[in-house]
């Protein structure tokens, strides 16, 4: 494990790492994750909408919506999972009037609607039919410490329906996954989650949860800088960088370090 001023020697890319997780793991506000939020597409068959954040900062919602085209029939069940990091506490859902009634998982961030409504009670003209623009569910998140943002990101979205009304019910199928969406600010940082920037000819400010680092191979030389608060929304850069010194004759990527 490196500290500040640390030398290096006999380092073999894509063997040896350079592990800087005990800073990291040790700053009072401490990183557990790598900051790997899908962005999702514009060609999903659903739209993330309403990100709402609680006052107290320690709740927050968001509604998952159908926003296909046309209207999607023989929907059998829908499935969603959210990237869930170390600052979500637990979670529940409500069922929105898609007529999927929505259960949740308990380890992973994943909702589930499946159709057990009787037709006489669907608002839409055919059973297991889902008319464009309607809400299937509501995610409600809470989290262990007071948040300012919080990014609501599919990871991966399923649907077991047909896109023309007949009589074949197809298997739970992957659909591609709607645009991320930030409650409460405008940027996908996460809380405990880190992005890595790699700077080519000067150490650059890192930004809110991201680190750093510049190494040149002829010297050896390698500064790392990081932001020490690894709450969104709030950015403290390290005074003085991290520097090694004695990696010569290879050239570092993110992959040579570890970081958590």
């Amino acid at each position: 494990v490196l500290g500040a001023s640390d030398t290096v020697s006999g380092f073999t890319a894509n063997d040896d790492k350079i592990d800087i997780s005990a800073i990291l793991k040790g700053l009072a506000n401490p990183y557990s994750t790598l900051n790997d939020v899908p962005v999702g597409t514009t060609t999903s068959l659903f739209t993330l909408k309403t990100p709402t954040l609680a006052a107290d900062g320690l709740s927050a919602s968001v509604d998952v919506y159908y926003t296909g085209s046309a209207t999607i029939n023989n929907v059998a069940l829908a499935e969603f999972e959210f990237l869930k990091t170390s600052v979500v506490k637990s979670w529940d859902v409500v069922s929105g009037d898609s007529g999927l009634a929505f259960n949740f998982d308990s380890s992973s961030l994943k909702i589930a609607g499946l159709d057990t409504t009787p037709e006489p009670t669907r608002s839409n003209a055919l059973e297991g039919s889902i008319l464009s623009n309607t809400k299937l569910a509501t995610l409600y998140v809470d989290f262990t410490t007071k948040q300012t943002e919080f990014a609501f990101a599919v990871t991966s979205a399923k649907m077991a329906g047909d896109s023309v009304a007949d009589t074949t019910i197809p298997g739970l199928e992957s659909r591609d996954v709607p645009l991320t969406v930030v409650t409460g600010g405008k940027s996908l940082v996460l809380a405990g989650a880190y992005t890595v920037v790699e700077d080519t000819t000067t150490l650059g400010t890192p930004a809110d949860n991201q680190i750093r680092f510049l190494h040149d191979s002829l010297t050896g030389k390698v500064d790392i800088v990081f932001d020490t608060d690894a709450r969104a929304g709030t950015t403290s850069v390290l005074s003085t960088p991290v520097h090694l010194e004695g990696l010569t004759g290879i050239d570092l990527t993110k992959t040579d370090f570890t970081f958590v």
